[in-house]
């Protein structure tokens, strides 16, 4: 006999493509955004392995069993803020046959399915009931019945739950991820791969938008962060060099970049290109090829910055091919020179076009 049922909208087929990871994914988000720390445990049962997810100071409010009604619409440092979250993920377990239950402040909350004569449909339910267990008050998701495998998927997926995430740069905007290349999480939870990128990154929730899904971002706004949590690292060695290198971690490099990384990509540059020319486009890029000149092939935002740079200057950087020394001089004192003389000085110049050439 139970006290009270909440039937709510869904129906047993609601986001069918969500599995029971992605179900105790929704419950660990619930419990990193509320204001308690997060609590979590393991344990063996006869029916498999349990996880409790702990809110010492959580509470659910009846009302948040509405779909849209949640605490964290306006909260910008929580991923959240659609209000279906917890109710999802218990209708995903229920679904996927892991018994989870809700220990919510002296009542215990468990999910089921029942048919709903009104829509001819399955939907699903709450039943609450008093909590005898004594466990007073706070907020628990207790799920059972899950796999091994299940328990090392949910540990991968979430950064709280692993023992060293390896070498780590901290930023106001997030982490830096050296051992988790590619990987992007948001508030420790594991959002989506990002292939090209070579580092991974924890971005705290305030600074990335989710789509709806929870899965997917923005290109422009991940590659955008990365590089600011880059500049902010002050590891301007390997700045430049990803920035050289044209990593896409660095894509955006060239906005906003601090002095002391433009002053350090134009001394990477004079030590390493010195006789070179940044071409702005492939327009100039021929040009300068024509002309024999040596031309700086890299990362966009590399040669940006560097040209960018006051000090940046071609006459400076490159070296003169023969041509172009002939040119000048011939320039300078043609008003002193005989016809015969300059037709004979072109001519010259003309032949040491293929200088260069031969000696490639």
């Amino acid at each position: 006999m139970f006290d009270k049922t909440f039937e709510l909208p869904l129906t047993r087929d609601y986001v069918r493509h969500w599995g029971v990871v992605e179900g105790v994914r929704e419950l660990i988000q619930n419990a990193l955004d509320s204001d308690s720390p997060f609590e979590y445990e393991w344990s063996e049962t006869k029916d498999g392995i349990s996880l409790r997810i702990t809110s010492t100071y959580g509470k659910l409010d009846t009302k948040t069993l509405l779909l849209g009604s949640t605490s964290k619409a306006d909260a910008k440092d929580k991923i959240g803020s659609f209000g279906e979250g917890y109710k999802i993920a218990l209708l995903v377990l229920t679904r996927e046959n892991r018994p989870t239950t809700v220990y919510n402040n002296g009542v215990t909350w468990n999910p089921e399915f029942f048919h709903s004569r009104q829509f001819e449909a399955e939907m699903l339910r709450i039943v609450e009931k008093k909590d005898h267990s004594g466990r007073g008050k706070g907020l628990s998701f207790v799920v059972t019945g899950l796999t091994d495998q299940e328990k090392e998927n949910i540990t991968e997926m979430c950064l709280n739950m692993q023992r060293s995430l390896g070498e780590v740069i901290e930023t106001s905007k997030g982490q830096i991820l050296y051992d988790r290349p590619g990987k992007l999480y948001v508030n420790g939870l594991f959002v989506c791969e990002i292939p090209e990128f070579t580092h991974g990154y924890n971005i705290k929730p305030e600074f990335l938008k989710l789509e709806r899904d929870r899965q997917t971002v923005s290109s422009f706004d991940i590659k955008w962060l990365s590089k600011e949590m880059w500049f902010e690292s002050n590891r301007n060695d390997e700045i430049v060099k990803m920035m050289d290198d044209d990593i896409p971690d660095m894509h955006y490099a060239n906005y906003g970049t601090p002095e002391v990384v433009k002053e350090a990509c134009y001394e990477h540059f004079m030590n390493n290109y010195k006789g070179q020319i940044i071409a702005d486009d492939s327009k100039e890029l021929k040009a300068l090829v024509k002309e024999g000149m040596k031309v700086y092939v890299g990362g966009g935002s590399y040669g940006s910055t560097v040209s960018s740079n006051p000090k940046y200057d071609t006459k400076k950087v490159a070296l003169k091919t023969p041509t172009a020394s002939l040119k000048e001089w011939l320039s300078t004192n043609r008003g002193n020179m005989r016809t015969p003389a300059i037709v004979a000085f072109k001519e010259l110049i003309t032949e040491s076009e293929s200088w260069k050439k031969s000696n490639e």
